[in-house]
């Protein structure tokens, strides 16, 4: 059971979210269909109310709630001027954690001792097989066209990635759940509500023109600390943001809210996040998409170009750089992943690109998976892209790899294309 004092705190928590002028309340969109059941007057959620447990009208136990962003570079037809929606995500804390936030919003620093954890793949009857589907069904067709051009997935699979959003996390909304509906509510209507609000809470939450007010906009020549990210969206968000990076680079955005009253018509209350994400405090880089001031150079000649231009490269070795800019073993022969001695790649020029040749053989993606030798028939063709000075390793426009360990000793690890594994990477050729 927990202390009165406990329980006074969150009382104070939610009466200082709800007079803050800092904390600007995002209203409910245009309804799908009505609530089910009536709710008596909404209580934000996270807060100790067993009254409300387990009712339609009280978003629990996922009540903190995250919205996501990407800035990703690569993605096929990704805006220049905007963030790509990544999902919305219902989160559980304890009453520790949201205590521990209570005194962050206080004093204005945030707490890197929060642990937020996500329930996931909550309801497997509910994994429709099409997304658009769902939306058509449910009078949502022009919603398709929004998410096409700004919920995107590095894949060029626009709908896999919503139906693995919803499959993942909308189902554990509990205010989303069938018994919340009226009974004469269309199939996946669900889901329809789930990227409908998630699609609201992106168009109030426009991260790029947020740092462009306060003149912060990507540029391959400038870096900025993280407080005068923060800051500048905070000014117009009403909290403060995680942010998320990728070799020092602006990655992921984090909004979290708590939702007050039920996911079909509440209100997303932002509120400041229980920790920070990864990027560093300083010399952060918000770089331009699709090389309009950090061009993505595709290579035509006989070798990508070098950060030394009279260098003339036939042979490289491809170092292995983690998310945190760290660079650790390289390729082998094999096309895996390994502290041991480099293999020197052979480059060869063909049409828009090049191809890779260990003495193993020729190098390919063979099912998603990097690798040299006789199974690598055809060879892929790769291009580079320029960043930073360096040639980045880029197979079908993007420069994302990733694997689910990283190799110490003698282990070998094998490299996956994407950004679905544990570890996200990036491959550096370097001319020998």
């Amino acid at each position: 059971m927990y202390r009165a004092s406990a329980i006074a705190a969150f009382g104070l928590l939610t009466s200082q979210i709800a007079a803050s002028p800092l904390l600007t309340p995002v209203p409910p969109s245009s309804l799908l269909f009505p609530r089910a059941p009536s709710c008596p007057a909404p209580v934000p959620s996270c807060q100790k109310n067993t009254n409300l447990q387990g009712s339609c009208c009280y978003e629990a136990p996922g009540g903190l709630l995250a919205l996501t962003q990407f800035w990703d570079l690569d993605t096929t037809g990704s805006p220049p001027t905007s963030w790509t929606i990544h999902g919305l995500w219902p989160d559980q804390s304890s009453v520790s954690h949201f205590l521990q936030m209570m005194l962050t919003h206080s004093t204005g620093q945030l707490s890197s001792s929060g642990q937020v954890t996500f329930p996931q793949d909550c309801d497997e009857s509910r994994n429709y097989p099409s997304a658009k589907e769902v939306l058509k069904a449910n009078n949502k067709s022009e919603l398709i066209t929004f998410m096409d051009k700004y919920w995107l997935s590095n894949k060029n699979d626009n709908e896999g990635l919503w139906e693995h959003e919803w499959n993942k996390h909308g189902t554990c909304m509990s205010t989303l759940e069938p018994g919340c509906l009226p009974p004469s509510s269309k199939k996946g209507a669900d889901a329809a509500l789930y990227f409908q609000r998630a699609v609201d809470l992106f168009k109030a939450s426009d991260t790029y023109s947020f740092l462009a007010e306060a003149g912060i906009r990507p540029d391959s020549r400038k870096q900025f600390s993280l407080e005068q990210i923060t800051q500048a969206i905070k000014a117009k968000h009403g909290a403060t943001p995680a942010l998320d990076c990728r070799n020092g680079r602006l990655s992921q955005i984090y909004y979290y809210f708590h939702l007050q009253g039920s996911a079909i018509d509440g209100t997303f209350l932002p509120v400041e996040p229980l920790k920070p994400g990864s990027c560093p405090k300083t010399n952060i880089s918000y770089p331009p998409k699709n090389g309009a001031v950090t061009p993505t150079s595709t290579v035509t000649s006989a070798r990508p170009s070098q950060t030394t231009p009279t260098s003339d490269v036939s042979r490289a070795t491809i170092a292995v750089r983690t998310s945190d800019g760290t660079t650790t073993g390289c390729l082998l022969s094999t096309g895996r992943w390994s502290t041991q001695t480099c293999a020197k790649m052979n480059i060869i020029a063909v049409d828009n690109g090049f191809t890779l040749t260990s003495s193993r053989g020729d190098c390919a993606i063979v099912s998603g998976e990097f690798t040299c030798g006789n199974s690598a028939n055809p060879p892929s063709v790769f291009t580079a892209t320029a960043l930073n000075g360096e040639n980045l390793l880029a197979f079908d426009g993007s420069t994302a790899f990733t694997a689910n360990s990283i190799p110490r000793g003698s282990t070998q690890v094998t490299l996956s294309t994407g950004s679905d594994g544990v570890n996200d990477l990036t491959l550096v050729i370097n001319g020998v």
